[in-house]
């Protein structure tokens, strides 16, 4: 479905409501390619809603399937 560093991003941002900027810090990696993991899981899983958003329903999603 996702890849383990997407689904990381899903965590800090789904779960716990991390910033673009701290999720960068923690999986030391640029802003941008936090955003374009971003882009890939919504299209990915389908989700047509703003990023903030979609990463919530993504941890909803990727959880439901655990």
């Amino acid at each position: 479905m996702i890849s383990d560093r997407q689904m990381e991003i899903v965590i800090l941002v789904g779960r716990d409501g991390a910033s673009w900027a701290r999720v960068s810090r923690v999986l030391e990696c640029h802003p941008s390619t936090v955003r374009s993991h971003v882009k890939r899981i919504k299209d990915r899983l389908e989700i047509h809603r703003k990023p903030r958003e979609a990463m919530v329903i993504a941890y909803y999603k990727c959880i439901g399937d655990a």
